[in-house]
């Protein structure tokens, strides 16, 4: 900075008399004991919220409500709140810094636990957003805990907004999932090769999760000391040539896994839908349709898994829509970049820029020719409607309370 507006020597910053006149004229005086300079390589801090690359709080706040969230759900609200109450009277005589509450308590009484994180997770909200995942989540398990006592009986408190759209890349995370299963194959009556399969799904409205028909499919040769030599198969997840079949849903952001179950399976829409199979099914965001279907050179974000190995996040392939088609009967369309969709990554969406549903991703290109394939987002919804019109679907991970409505 030039030196008529601040210099720092010898570890001493000074303000020159061109940035103090800016600051009197606006009548504030400048303290020199609070005057920092710092860069980016730095934490860059203002008001106690970092500002490096987007509004952020200490990882320090947020270990305080994980922990808080910890002790609640583990012992129970009155022992987390007697614990409460033990820290902040225990911490009442040591340094400012060092106590777990460090506001007056005008009436002599500690506050409530429950009260200190849900203003700690609003705060949370207000500085890194409405639909950012880590509030997300942390909202979700202070939801659950208010309604596990209220279940008990009189308990006061108040729920945390919770909006479960995906808007941003950061919830998008948090509602894409790797998919894999596998099987014991019967060659014959006392021989069995283990078969597998991967694939890409996403939470869609309140159905469950969204994928391809074929990620439950096997088409190759049987590898292992029992199969035999070129010996191709072709099967399913369901065949009754397959026992022992597990689906697990791996949500590679977390590292977190569950168990899963097929619900509907759709050869001619090349569509299926899964949902948890699991006593702790998690919580997450989930994508909504743009209801339009998408035209020709508009832009996309490709997600999906390809190929994908342990400790891999979702890729995300910025492409654009090369033409549309009808095929099969079905409203298609091609987008950029040939081998975008590839082993792994069918199942996954397609979306816009605003991040909203335009297709699923259903074929890649093959041997450098033709295109990759997604089918329109319009043909999803109209499937989904001749499902619930014919047998309603099972009940969902909405409805068994693995996404918690919205209080906005």
């Amino acid at each position: 900075l030039p030196a008529n507006v601040c210099s720092f020597d010898s570890g001493i910053l000074t303000l020159g008399e061109e940035l103090r006149a800016i600051f009197a004229s606006h009548s504030f005086r400048i303290n020199p004991n609070k005057s920092r300079l710092s860069s980016r390589l730095h934490r860059l801090e203002v008001t106690g919220v970092t500002i490096n690359k987007f509004p952020n709080v200490k990882r320090k706040f947020v270990d305080t409500i994980r922990g808080g969230l910890h002790v609640w759900k583990v012992y129970g609200y009155s022992l987390a709140q007697a614990e409460w109450e033990k820290r902040v009277v225990d911490g009442m005589g040591k340094d400012y810094e060092h106590r777990p509450w460090k506001r007056q308590t005008r009436i002599r009484v500690v506050p409530k636990l429950k009260n200190v994180l849900w203003g700690k997770l609003l705060y949370l909200r207000m500085v890194r957003g409405s639909d950012d995942a880590l509030y997300m989540r942390l909202a979700k398990s202070y939801n659950a805990l208010c309604k596990g006592e209220l279940s008990k009986g009189a308990f006061v408190c108040s729920s945390l907004p919770v909006d479960s759209v995906v808007r941003t890349r950061a919830g998008s995370e948090d509602a894409v999932f790797l998919i894999e299963w596998e099987g014991d194959y019967k060659i014959d009556l006392n021989t069995t090769e283990m078969i597998t399969g991967q694939g890409t799904a996403f939470a869609y409205m309140d159905v469950g999760l969204v994928t391809c028909n074929h990620v439950f499919e096997f088409s190759g040769e049987l590898v292992g000391k029992h199969a035999r030599k070129n010996e191709f198969v072709h099967t399913a997840v369901d065949s009754k040539d397959v026992d022992n079949a597990k689906l697990t849903i791996t949500n590679p952001m977390t590292g977190n896994s569950w168990k899963g179950k097929v619900v509907r399976r759709d050869k001619d829409y090349d569509l299926a839908i899964i949902q948890f199979d699991d006593e702790n099914p998690p919580s997450h965001h989930y994508f909504q349709g743009r209801g339009t279907s998408i035209q020709v050179t508009e832009k996309g974000i490709l997600i999906g898994f390809p190929n994908h190995s342990p400790g891999k996040r979702a890729n995300y392939l910025e492409e654009h829509v090369l033409n549309r088609y009808p095929r099969s009967g079905l409203d298609r369309f091609d987008i950029t970049g040939s081998g975008s969709i590839r082993k792994g990554s069918s199942g996954g969406p397609f979306v816009d820029e605003s991040y909203r549903v335009a297709g699923v991703a259903q074929e890649g290109a093959k041997h450098e020719a033709g295109n990759d394939q997604c089918l329109c987002v319009t043909e999803l919804d109209k499937w989904l409607s001749g499902l619930e019109e014919a047998s309603p679907l099972p009940s969902t991970a909405l409805s068994a309370g693995v996404v918690l409505p919205s209080d906005e």
